[in-house]
């Protein structure tokens, strides 16, 4: 049971990894909604279920932990928040740091 939630949560990082590198190629600055859309139709495709702002929120801040990302925000002119997640490294080391840090914290 425990591997199946590490290999869903791996899953689940590694899709908003690519979900991230998708939505930097197509736009400078984009809301959070935005990313929360595509990563959701992502899930989908996946066989996945929807997820929340929130808990996208916190497997943003796994990956900022990780150092795979950084963030950056800023106001737009109706005072709404834009964002911008930088990547750190490619894809494929992304998924392995994903992997070294489920395997030393054994989430």
């Amino acid at each position: 049971m425990e591997n199946q939630l590490i290999s869903k949560l791996h899953i689940e990082l590694g899709i908003l990894v690519l979900t991230i590198e998708l939505a930097n190629t197509q736009f400078s600055q984009y809301s959070p909604k935005v990313i929360l859309k595509h990563y959701n139709d992502k899930l989908k495709i996946s066989g996945l279920t929807d997820t929340t702002l929130t808990i996208m929120e916190k497997y943003l801040d796994k990956l900022k932990e990780i150092k795979i990302i950084a963030k950056f925000y800023t106001k737009d002119r109706d005072c709404g928040i834009l964002c911008y997640y930088k990547l750190n490294c490619s894809a494929k080391q992304a998924q392995s740091k994903i992997s070294d840090y489920l395997l030393l914290k054994k989430i």
